[in-house]
């Protein structure tokens, strides 16, 4: 790879994703965006004093700046919590027993995380029942795997082990998990503190470098719209505006995959 052409890199969409700015590390995406846009107005906040006898003796400026654009999916109801506040909650379904995933031979390798391919509705661990092995048979936990999340997600990771004789081989992962049957937010229409966010944007070109644009401490400004697409009239859907302002004293990051 080599350095990253800017004139190219804006034919390709850039990639929104939002953390609290406590856990820089826990980002979620926000999907469907159009009209993305990173400003840095250094013309908000001037400072210009001037004297009769020698003009301008200090200039300077305070910047603002913004990440602005429009998201379609606007009912995701944890991106509102996360954008919003309020309070989420759940309501179960029954629980589905005995599920069976199969894991083909050449989709698996020792220390790659499998997600499981669903997960409980209130986010705990879903119930492992086994992993049995085409070649192997019944595998043990915590000797040939672990059950782990990422990034809120669960699933196994496997272990090389005396029990595992081959890769080539695929894996049936029985569970059983609970899937939500409805989801809902709260939301108290108060004076309320507006969360502190983390703001990162990773557009990518055609050789696969990287353009990289943070805000390490934000808020969100815009209103959160709820559009109904009208299919009779073949309407559109404008979708949620939204503003998120850096606050003082925060840093405006950008970075340039050269190598």
């Amino acid at each position: 790879m080599g350095a990253i052409n800017p004139n190219a890199l804006s034919k390709f969409v850039g990639i929104l994703e939002v953390a609290p700015q406590a856990s820089p590390g826990s980002l979620v995406r926000i999907a469907s965006v159009r009209g993305l846009v990173a400003n840095f107005d250094n013309t908000a906040n001037q400072v210009d004093i001037k004297a009769d006898d020698t003009g301008t003796v200090f200039k300077g400026f305070l910047p603002e700046v913004r990440i602005e654009g429009s998201f379609l999916e606007n009912v995701v109801r944890d991106l509102m919590q996360l954008l919003l506040g309020g309070t989420p909650g759940d309501v179960a379904a029954s629980i589905v027993n005995n599920h069976v995933q199969t894991v083909a031979q050449d989709a698996w390798d020792y220390g790659t995380f499998l997600a499981f391919d669903h997960q409980n509705g209130d986010g705990t661990a879903p119930n492992l029942d086994s992993v049995t092995g085409s070649t192997d048979g019944l595998l043990t936990i915590d000797v040939d795997y672990t059950i782990t999340s990422v990034n809120g997600i669960w699933g196994i990771v496997m272990i090389a082990g005396t029990n595992i004789t081959v890769i080539t081989q695929s894996l049936a992962v029985q569970i059983d998990y609970t899937p939500n049957a409805a989801e809902n937010i709260t939301i108290p229409v108060t004076f309320t503190e507006s969360p502190r966010l983390y703001l990162k944007i990773t557009a990518t070109d055609a050789n696969g470098d990287d353009r990289i644009i943070i805000l390490d401490d934000c808020t969100f400004e815009g209103t959160y719209g709820i559009e109904f697409l009208d299919v009779v009239e073949a309407g559109d859907l404008k979708g949620t505006d939204f503003v998120f302002k850096a606050s003082k004293g925060s840093n405006f990051i950008l970075q340039n995959e050269i190598l």
